[in-house]
């Protein structure tokens, strides 16, 4: 894929060693859950309401290094029975990964996003897991992330990757069971937006 001509700036900015911290390429807000504690381990496996699911990107030829947003879908279900999913992502990277309220990521999704970025990482945020209320944020492969449906709900069992021997490696999640919503969203509202020119018209 080639880029557009702000997408080549954008890049070009990064290469030079652009400092500027790139607040205007979050796409959300960060959700109040998402500081809480991870639950503690217990022998049963979470479970619970998948409420986000997002990709996100390392600009590694920014200076620093800096992460963002290029995928994200939030379900917010507080009022009963006007369950909503709402979000944003960029169609140059993820055109046709997106679906309604689902999210499927191909490999040649993939491959466009690990040549063009130092590192991709697929979120899952689910919960509550447990009668304290704890929810589970945590990174998956994937095909896990395409198995693990958006407003509905997911009993995920977690496990970890190594690189080398003195590697205490990456915990990632995969599905045991999973149950999509029992009814459509009432309302989606998923937005398109353009990195780069989103870097263009900040900065």
């Amino acid at each position: 894929m080639s880029p557009t001509p702000s997408r080549r700036r954008f890049l070009a900015l990064c290469a030079a060693g652009s400092s500027v911290a790139l607040a205007g390429c979050q796409s959300e807000t960060p959700s109040t859950e998402t500081t809480r504690k991870p639950p503690e381990k217990t022998d049963d496996p979470p479970t619970g309401l998948v409420w986000q699911k997002e990709v996100a990107v390392e600009l590694s030829r920014a200076d620093p290094p800096t992460r963002t947003d290029l995928l994200r879908l939030k379900y917010d279900d507080r009022e009963p029975g006007a369950g909503t999913v709402s979000g944003s992502f960029d169609p140059a990277y993820l055109d046709g990964a997106v679906n309604g309220a689902s999210v499927t990521v191909s490999e040649s999704h993939h491959d466009t996003l690990t040549t063009e970025f130092g590192d991709v990482t697929y979120m899952i945020y689910m919960g509550p897991v447990n009668d304290a209320g704890d929810h589970l944020h945590v990174p998956s492969r994937r095909a896990e992330f395409n198995d693990i449906p958006l407003a509905g709900t997911a009993a995920v069992e977690t496990f970890r990757v190594r690189e080398s021997e003195d590697d205490r490696g990456e915990e990632y999640a995969r599905p045991i069971a999973t149950s999509g919503p029992s009814e459509p969203p009432a309302d989606v509202d998923v937005r398109q937006f353009d990195l780069g020119a989103r870097f263009d018209a900040d900065y």
